[in-house]
């Protein structure tokens, strides 16, 4: 039933109506409609292609909004589960969706509803957007909540049309998530001052086991962002980014390290590896085991 259904749609979104007269003309309109009434609170003779999609995406909306639990809605959402997730009709699945979508008027229904409303709703990608939109927004706000925040978006990163339709999308939310994750790292990583926290070495090895966290997730956030093609919404955010490590963390961890420098004189050039041996120390030996 799901793939007629589908087929019927389809032709019903462009204009056509040959798949249904067709129906009609094998005698198959009467038990199909009434299979269908089971999805559509609609009496079954008033049922037609074009518009079935549309009020059973609305019932499955409606019980996602956290409308009143019917049959009728139950049956909707496991149909519409099925089209999604078995068919294999994605590329029809997705032009439904998008005409339904435009149908119903979401990208402006969604307008007037709170992000953790939104939360809760999976149907149409317009509902991802939106919610992208709105984090980056919060995200670059003083008194912003980094918990709620990084909880919705790494939710939503997994969700159907991030997952399955927009790398872009997946991209932006990886941005808000790891711009979370470096400021949470920069707020709570403790770089000692002056020389307190021991010798240049030990220096070196929190470096390593520690401070080095903020580098990466610096890196990682300009990744995503070159990932989403670098769109003009994520630039407040990656300005953010890139001033709180230029102007907080490097001057902290400079000075610091400046202060052991000071302190240890030429020795502590002894106790450090030298930048131009990595590739010998370090990827060589991956090199070599890749060979063999």
């Amino acid at each position: 039933f799901g793939r007629l259904l589908v087929a019927l749609v389809l032709v019903g979104f462009s204009g056509g109506a040959e798949r249904w007269e067709a129906i009609g003309k094998y005698e198959l309109g009467r038990h199909f409609r009434d299979e269908l009434a089971r999805y559509i609170p609609v009496p079954p003779d008033d049922i037609e292609p074009h518009g079935a999609a549309i009020a059973l995406f609305r019932e499955v909306w409606e019980l996602e909004q956290g409308g009143e639990v019917t049959a009728i809605r139950r049956n909707a959402r496991v149909l519409v589960h099925e089209w999604r997730d078995q068919y294999g009709i994605t590329e029809d699945y997705r032009r439904i969706v998008r005409a339904v979508e435009a149908a119903l008027k979401v990208k402006d229904a969604v307008a007037g509803l709170s992000s953790e409303e939104l939360a809760t709703q999976y149907l149409f990608p317009t509902i991802d957007e939106e919610i992208a939109t709105r984090l980056i927004t919060d995200v670059t706000s003083e008194s912003a909540d980094w918990d709620r925040i990084r909880r919705i978006a790494s939710t939503r990163s997994t969700s159907y049309w991030v997952r399955e339709e927009s790398g872009r999308l997946r991209a932006m939310y990886g941005v808000i998530i790891g711009f979370v994750d470096f400021q949470r790292a920069v707020a709570t990583i403790d770089i000692p001052a002056g020389t307190a926290g021991g010798s240049a070495g030990d220096f070196v090895e929190r470096y390593v086991s520690e401070f080095s966290r903020v580098d990466r997730l610096f890196r990682t956030t300009l990744a995503a962002y070159a990932e989403a093609g670098s769109p003009g919404t994520l630039s407040p955010v990656i300005e953010r980014l890139e001033g709180r490590y230029t102007h907080t963390w490097l001057q902290r961890l400079s000075e610091a390290w400046d202060a052991y420098r000071r302190a240890a004189g030429a020795e502590v050039l002894a106790t450090v590896p030298r930048q131009r041996s990595f590739f010998n120390s370090v990827v060589a030996s991956y090199l070599q085991r890749c060979d063999k």
